[in-house]
């Protein structure tokens, strides 16, 4: 089988809940597009040779995320014709050691970044997977929240990456301007023939 020894030209950095799985699914059709088999690899915070997660700061628990070099390298899907590769993995846009890892290996790579309406996206949190939250039960969460943000540091998380200015920041100085393309969800949902084009450009 054909062995990929290529890094990433290009990530979809985030964010969660904008769209980045339709992304995915669109951009592995292309022929001349390899991604990595699985949509999110986490490489880039969970590298052991590499920065590693800030003291402190809240990691979630990643499954089947990827920890060395090697094994992320042959992760992209062995393409005969692909000539351009990437990765999808919305967890590169809250931690701030990705950042930095990502420009490590790829300093040049071009990054992605999807933003939604920060309430909207607060919701689709709460509610994916379960069927029990309401947006009356979402309603009394973000009163408990503001009340008591130490109470559920999950919801905090949550709430916290809808501060897109700040984790963004982290990107903006160590890559310059022209490598980051910031897209917003409801381009994608109203016109993702349009979004996607613009994209591959």
């Amino acid at each position: 089988s054909l062995v990929m020894e290529h890094l990433p030209d290009f990530l979809v950095i985030g964010v969660g809940k904008a769209g980045t799985h339709s992304i995915y699914e669109y951009l592995r059709q292309h022929p001349s597009i390899s991604l990595t088999r699985r949509k999110e690899t986490h490489f880039f915070v969970c590298d052991q040779a590499s920065e590693a997660v800030p003291v402190g700061f809240e990691k979630q628990d990643f499954t089947d995320s990827i920890e060395d070099l090697t094994d992320y390298l042959h992760e992209f899907d062995a393409k005969p014709t692909a000539t351009v590769y990437g990765e999808v993995c919305p967890s590169y846009y809250y931690y701030p050691n990705a950042a930095r890892n990502i420009r490590k290996y790829v300093p040049a790579v071009k990054l992605v970044c999807i933003l939604r309406n920060p309430v909207d996206r607060l919701f689709s949190n709460f509610t994916y997977g379960s069927e029990n939250n309401s947006a009356s039960q979402f309603s009394e969460k973000v009163t408990r929240y503001f009340e008591n943000p130490d109470e559920d540091p999950k919801f905090a998380r949550w709430v916290d990456n809808g501060n897109y200015s700040r984790s963004l920041e982290v990107y903006f100085d160590l890559f310059p301007g022209e490598n980051i393309k910031i897209f917003l969800y409801e381009e994608l949902s109203t016109y993702p023939r349009k979004l996607m084009r613009e994209l591959l450009e």
